[in-house]
């Protein structure tokens, strides 16, 4: 269960430029927390002597296309990932196959999403790739996912990672005004759910280990973010609350603005 490819070596990424990242390897595992054991999880880490880092305001879109008979299709998912008030965003195709998750990432101004409306694909711009895949596989914009991140052990050097996503709010999209402007008011849906995931190479750290042993948990299907949203947008025509990328919804905290 634990096994699989190394990932290869970080690459150094500037925000000031375009970058790309091809089908990187990790295993990946994904819990549902509760309030009371993330606040218990947090303990745990602080206790090991875990620093956590700065809280990320991120905000996903993601695209779905027909359904479709492959099983392939249900272990992949395709989608825009916006960080806090930067004004890059990363295209995405994340793939699982047991417990191994890959990734293709490309950086481009937000500026540009209005690119991914048109039935032709300009060869010259850096998020081709993932506009072939909505032209031909008809994606379409179906969730918008705002969310705090906090990573914990964020100095660790073994190439492992574990992040914590609270405050989740839930939106169905309109336009790419949410994802290119942070300035716009917008109303989003509560998701009463708290999501950790642990990252890794190839053997399952000891701290990770720890945490498993100490609370039980019990992985689940890593598409289940997206289950639970659709759920909850299907259940609820109200109680909107303000996206954690808008002025005033993290308090004291700081976002600190990175792609990674």
């Amino acid at each position: 269960m634990l096994k699989g490819d190394p990932s290869p070596p970080l690459q150094p990424r500037s925000s000031l430029r375009v970058s790309r990242l091809k089908y990187s390897r990790r295993l990946e595992f994904t819990f549902v927390l509760t309030d009371a054991m993330v606040e218990a999880v947090l303990a745990a880490v602080r206790r090991d002597g875990g620093p956590l880092s700065t809280v990320d305001c991120l905000e996903d879109r993601y695209y779905v296309g027909k359904p479709s008979k492959r099983p392939s299709s249900k272990s992949r998912q395709y989608r825009i990932r916006r960080f806090g008030c930067c004004g890059a965003v990363a295209l995405e195709c994340k793939r699982w196959k047991d417990d191994v998750a890959t990734l293709r990432q490309t950086h481009v101004d937000a500026n540009d999403l209005p690119r991914l409306d048109s039935v032709n694909v300009d060869k010259t711009w850096p998020g081709k790739w993932f506009h072939k895949e909505i032209v031909k596989k008809q994606l379409s914009a179906c969730l918008n996912v705002g969310f705090e991140r906090t990573v914990l052990f964020p100095q660790a050097s073994d190439n492992c990672r574990l992040t914590l996503d609270r405050n989740i709010r839930l939106e169905s999209p309109t336009s790419y005004d949410t994802l290119a402007n942070s300035d716009q008011d917008a109303g989003f849906v509560s998701l009463q759910s708290n999501f950790l995931r642990m990252k890794f190479a190839d053997v399952l750290p000891l701290r990770f280990k720890r945490l498993l042993y100490e609370f039980q948990l019990l992985p689940v299907q890593p598409t289940t973010l997206m289950t639970l949203a659709q759920q909850r947008l299907a259940s609820t025509e109200s109680n909107s609350v303000a996206s954690p990328n808008r002025v005033g919804t993290l308090d004291k905290e700081t976002i600190q603005c990175q792609l990674g």
